[in-house]
């Protein structure tokens, strides 16, 4: 049996804009275990190729383990499934690098598949899952790890109880790398945290959003290791998230982490500038 631990993912930028706030809580935080367990693998093996992409078997008390289900839970086993199969459903994944190297400006993709075992007439006496990661999925995981990634510790996340504080909390992460503060319009912001598609339960309002926001934002500012405060246009429809590392809930290596990401992020765009500098004054040259 596994045991559960405080581990960091380099997760891609892409899946987490891929998440919507309905998604379970559990549904993520077994993604990104996985996605955890996936590196360990690969630091073990070396390079995996497709054919020897995540195939995986956990018993359902590792899967309990990695979500941190207490024992005081006696159903844990349709939790769990719940969790498996939410992650199963075709989910739209937007800007990514397929397994040919071609850019996909958005696919449904299924992030994984799986099948149980009952091992009961053996020795386990539980259900063993065998878990594969789809080929797409894999690509991204292991794609190499440069700027469009963010950090994630699970400990930050544990006691985020709700799919909506989960993702939006995901997404404030991967914003802080590229900018401390961050303008976004009503549109956008429903079409990250969508709700059901009914005129009943759309947000239409920015005040609706803002009711949104606080509720999440009280255990994200709390538990994890960003500090984020708003501010809203109601003219325009506009929500400025200003994002800052909350240093009372990181260690002093995460605290040195985050500043390099964020110098590496200034010197990449120094970098573009430079180059596209470069390219106007050769096309001027060539004329």
């Amino acid at each position: 049996m596994v045991k559960n631990k405080d581990f960091k993912i380099l997760k891609p930028n892409e899946i987490i804009d891929s998440f919507l706030a309905d998604t379970q809580a559990n549904s993520v935080k077994l993604l990104d275990r996985l996605w955890y367990e996936l590196d360990v693998e690969i630091h073990k093996r070396g390079k995996l190729n497709l054919e020897e992409r995540f195939n995986t078997k956990y018993s359902l008390q590792d899967l309990k383990v990695f979500l941190g289900i207490p024992d005081s839970v006696k159903a844990y086993g349709s939790l769990i499934e719940d969790a498996l199969d939410a992650l199963c459903v075709n989910i739209k994944i937007k800007n990514y690098t397929d397994t040919n190297g071609n850019l996909v400006k958005s696919a449904n993709q299924n992030l994984l598949s799986y099948k149980y075992y009952d091992n009961s007439l053996v020795n386990a006496k539980e259900k063993v899952y065998e878990i594969t990661l789809s080929s797409e999925l894999f690509n991204l995981a292991t794609q190499k790890k440069k700027g469009n990634f963010t950090n994630l510790y699970s400990r930050h996340q544990e006691k985020l109880r709700t799919g909506l504080h989960i993702v939006l909390y995901q997404r404030l992460k991967s914003m802080l790398l590229l900018n401390y503060k961050k303008e976004i319009d009503l549109e956008t912001f429903q079409s990250f945290l969508p709700v059901k598609k009914s005129d009943n339960n759309t947000i239409k309002y920015i005040s609706e959003a803002e009711k949104v926001i606080k509720r999440a934002l009280v255990p994200i500012n709390t538990y994890t290791d960003i500090l984020v405060s708003y501010k809203t246009d109601k003219k325009y429809k506009l929500i400025s998230f200003n994002i800052k590392i909350n240093k009372d809930n990181m260690t002093i290596d995460e605290i040195a982490q985050v500043v390099k990401n964020q110098k590496n992020t200034k010197q990449t765009k120094k970098q573009i500038e430079k180059e596209k500098e470069s390219e106007i004054i050769n096309n001027l040259l060539d004329k």
